[in-house]
């Protein structure tokens, strides 16, 4: 987990099942970073976790209308804000 996060703000991984939360960075560069903001993951996008696989890992989100599956060593480095809209 990102030991950085502003007040409010939590790793995209710690959503609970079901929840939401507009992204508001990604701590990540390059080739990584150009892939997650082609998902959808841009700042200012809502988030919803979806499901989580049985073993833990991978966990699923939707957003911008797709469902994607991140690891959790790549959902830690996407800020959110959790929401309820």
């Amino acid at each position: 987990m990102n030991a950085n996060l502003a007040d409010g703000q939590a790793p995209l991984s710690s959503l609970a099942q079901g929840g939401r939360g507009r992204i508001t960075a990604l701590h990540v560069t390059g080739p990584e970073r150009r892939r997650l903001l082609d998902l959808g993951f841009v700042p200012g996008t809502i988030v919803e976790r979806a499901f989580t696989s049985p073993l833990g890992d991978p966990t699923a989100y939707r957003v911008r209308g797709a469902t994607t599956s991140l690891r959790n060593e790549q959902a830690d480095r996407i800020e959110v804000e959790p929401c309820s809209d």
